[in-house]
């Protein structure tokens, strides 16, 4: 999959290349494609040590429309100036010297977007560092190839062209080219450089309706990782009334409803199954014994089955009639997202075990009644019957403790030796213990003779209350505090797992921690997401910090950095917006897709600025310096942007990554082409009452 969708996106990289770009330099520049991925493959084995693994791949397609980048600003802009007249040599270092600072810049924003979460370390770091290690080599192989290679071509392939005429195709591409940009694009630009405010503000507002598709939840988040292969997995535990013959026969009614539900979705969609008695899963527990049984079935791949394996598991569990003698039934999805584990798991803190155990039964009510929810258990299932007893008055009056009772008790079970003997040199033991018939039956359990401190036998009934209960498997402690998970899984297809999370801790959690005095946490994948979540979001604020450190140095500004840097939110406006459109929640790649958004959307705005600067120090006004800055490069940050984009739509049916930056980057550079200038006419009509920030000198705002 990742081969044929990097086959797709490279080819529709070339022919975005060959379309806006005269044929020759559009040669070079596609050859130095295989040219830095060939160089970065080999730092990152040789350096790094690296391995080829789904990340790292997902991550060299991600790096084509990187890589063409780079060398459309510096073969774009030689072409220019071979057109303007400078000779062939002149044209080619030209264009490298003058895009030597805005490219280095891009490629540092575009690391500095990834150093934050390594550097926040845990397991997001450990995860993610592939990504921007893999993109550290693309972008040095990159800059190596479009300074020190591309130049060099670039000037043979001038001496070879002709000013004069051009081939038919590229006279009339070009004449269209200009017409769109000079009927459309400009006008549209003096408005927004005529209203600098209005822009602001229509710009803001975009920011503000994508957020709301995430606060309503019209636009979701689960942040799912890990995949595994899929598997169907049912597992049952019976009570103890139900008899050998009872248990197998449910066993064959679970194949019989498989075999129907499997027919019921076109008979494909299972390749296999195993059905294992006295042996079950349960509460992530193996559990072996007469009273268990399970079922494992192997799910089809994507490509033959014709229904998703949750679906399938739905319509399974509505087949099967559940009988009185079964007493835990479940049936999920292994293996997949979050590699199988449950997508909810909430940790209650007690201080006594019954106490928690109901708490934990009202909480799995409470999940139940979320649509999409299913597979509620907790990890303090019940075990066998327990007898306990309690010592009355007469048997306090007359000496016994529970010590001493539950002494005497315990060696009538485990049994008390009474004699020691050898025989053919084997010591052997003889104990004494009741037989198994009267251990389980109070009545019998009554009449067992207990010896009083005075010497008197008395029967257990006399001294002691006895009364059947289910026991508890497991104690389990957390924080110091004996603690249960209450565990489930979410159907994504129904219901949302953070929002049913925001739900249950507004309303039928907070009710049971107070009714029975606990506190409550997240465990599992849920911790997990959450500690994915605070990780990210130090690493945002970390990475606007580099970035603007970044581009205050290049610029030698403090004020002209967050004009650049308004494309960051209106790249994000985008991609919010995908994931609404295509109908896809936001997850943990969808986040990371975030952050290398962050670091590429940026790379227009900074060669924006630095034609800007240019006209400035040429003697132009503001306003006239940034709109035929705007106008110059439009085609430049058109095409970086759009093969970008060329290089990663064959991936956006396939990872989340592809969505966000195809949709995100298409956004902002609409809106960069616009808000920018318009930003930059309006910082300075702010500026221009107070002392000057930027690294030009104080001028009169001609024509503003």
């Amino acid at each position: 999959m990742i081969f044929k969708n990097g086959s797709s996106g490279l080819l529709l990289v070339i022919v975005t290349l060959f379309v806006f770009l005269n044929g020759r330099v559009g040669c070079w520049v596609m050859l130095g494609i295989p040219v830095s991925f060939l160089f970065a493959t080999l730092i990152y084995y040789a350096v790094f040590d690296g391995g080829i693994n789904i990340l790292a791949l997902i991550t060299f397609v991600m790096a084509l429309g990187i890589v063409v980048d780079d060398a459309i600003v510096v073969g774009e802009d030689a072409t220019t100036l071979f057109e303007q007249g400078l000779s062939p040599n002149e044209a080619a270092a030209g264009g490298a010297k003058r895009m030597f600072l805005p490219v280095m810049t891009s490629s540092m924003t575009t690391m500095a977007a990834f150093v934050p979460l390594i550097i926040t370390g845990g397991d997001v770091g450990q995860f993610i560092v592939t990504l921007p290690t893999v993109l550290l080599c693309v972008i040095a192989a990159s800059l190596i190839e479009c300074f020190l290679i591309l130049p060099g071509h670039l000037r043979r392939s001038f001496e070879k062209m002709d000013r004069q005429k051009p081939g038919a195709f590229r006279a009339w591409f070009d004449a269209k080219f200009i017409s769109f940009r000079e009927t459309y694009y400009r006008p549209l630009l003096d408005k927004a450089l005529d209203y600098p405010g209005v822009t602001l503000c229509s710009a803001l507002a975009c920011v503000v309706l994508a957020s709301s598709l995430v606060v309503s939840g019209h636009t979701g988040v689960n942040l799912i990782t890990g995949v595994d292969l899929q598997t169907l997995e049912a597992n049952v535990e019976f009570g103890a009334g139900a008899s050998e013959s009872d248990r197998d026969a449910f066993l064959k009614h679970i194949e019989k409803t498989l075999h129907e539900t499997d027919a019921q979705f076109g008979g494909v969609n299972i390749s296999g199954y195993v059905t294992k008695y006295s042996q079950a899963n349960l509460n992530q527990e193996e559990k072996t014994g007469s009273q268990y049984g399970s079922m494992e079935v192997e799910f089809a791949w994507e490509d033959k089955r014709q229904v998703p394996p949750q679906k399938f598991v739905n319509s399974w569990r509505e087949k099967i009639v559940r009988l009185p003698y079964v007493e835990q039934l479940q049936l999920e999805v292994t293996g997949g997202a979050n590699n199988g584990r449950p997508d909810i798991s909430l940790v209650l803190r007690g201080r006594d075990i019954p106490t928690l155990k109901q708490a934990a039964e009202e909480l799995s009510d409470v999940l139940a009644g979320y649509n999409g929810v299913s597979n509620i258990f907790d990890d303090l299932p019940y075990g066998k019957d327990q007898i306990v007893f309690s010592i009355t008055a007469a048997g306090k009056s007359l000496g016994l403790t529970t010590e001493s009772l539950g002494r005497q008790l315990r060696a009538a079970y485990n049994g008390s030796r009474v004699q020691i003997f050898n025989q053919h040199d084997i010591e052997l033991e003889v104990l004494v213990m009741l037989p198994d018939e009267e251990r389980d039956q109070l009545s019998s359990l009554k009449q067992f003779p207990v010896q009083t401190p005075g010497g008197r036998l008395v029967a257990l009934g006399m001294v002691a209350e006895l009364s059947n209960r289910r026991g508890i498997d497991a104690i389990n402690h957390n924080n110091g505090y004996l603690s249960v998970v209450v565990n489930a899984s979410v159907d994504s297809e129904v219901n949302n797992t953070q929002q049913v999370l925001a739900h249950l801790k507004d309303n039928g959690l907070k009710e049971i921690k107070d009714r029975y005095g606990l506190t409550s946490d997240l465990a599992g994948v849920s911790q997990r997401n959450q500690q994915i979540v605070e990780a990210m979001s130090i690493g945002a604020v970390l990475t606007l910090i580099f970035i603007y450190l970044i581009l205050a140095w290049s610029f030698a500004s403090y004020l002209w950095p967050v004009a650049v840097m308004t494309a960051i939110p209106l790249g994000l406006t985008g991609a919010i917006v995908s994931h609404w459109i295509m109908g896809v929640d936001i997850g943990a790649m969808s986040l990371l897709a975030f952050f290398s958004l962050t670091g590429i959307v940026v790379n227009d705005s900074i060669v924006l600025i630095s034609f800007f600067r240019r006209g400035l120090e040429a003697g132009a006004s503001i306003r006239d310096a940034i709109r035929d800055a705007s106008i110059s490069r439009f085609r430049a940050v058109l095409l970086t942007s759009l093969t970008t984009i060329a290089g990663l739509s064959p991936l956006m049916f396939e990872v989340p990554i592809a969505i966000t930056i195809c949709f995100g980057l298409a956004f902002s550079t609409f809106l960069v082409l616009l808000v920018v200038p318009a930003l930059v006419v309006l910082f300075e009509n702010i500026n221009h009452g107070f002392s000057a920030l930027a690294w030009f000198p104080k001028k009169e705002v001609a024509g503003v």
